[in-house]
């Protein structure tokens, strides 16, 4: 291992590869987006709330999806995401959008309490 300008560089595979730490600093969220997280919780009528369902909408749309868990109730569905701008954000815009097209009512989206805050 060799260190040269805050660069760390290891052999891997016989090829030299350079480790830089990416310092990517994001203010506290306040406002509209404070309460919510990478947890997603979707309620609604088990036609369209279920695992199979969502994961065909989310899944042609979204990347990063970590977990799902559907719940005993029915109509009752999880999604844990990788981050919450760029997916968890992305899907409850998505689950919105296709409710209103197809005219289905009484879907509710919740963000959960995120297991590393």
């Amino acid at each position: 291992m060799k260190i040269e300008n805050g660069a760390t560089h290891r052999l891997v595979r016989g090829r030299l590869a350079q480790v830089v730490w990416k310092n990517i600093r994001v203010a506290p969220q306040t406002g509209v987006t404070a309460n919510k997280s990478r947890i997603v919780l979707v309620r609604g009528p088990i036609e369209f709330v279920n695992r199979v369902t969502l994961w065909r909408l989310l899944g042609s749309r979204t990347r990063f999806l970590d977990v799902v868990y559907e719940y005993a109730t029915p109509g009752v569905v999880m999604f844990h995401f990788a981050s919450f701008r760029a997916q968890a954000q992305a899907a409850e815009c998505i689950i919105l959008s296709e409710t209103a097209r197809l005219g289905i009512e009484g879907v509710k989206i919740e963000f959960g309490l995120d297991p590393c805050e």
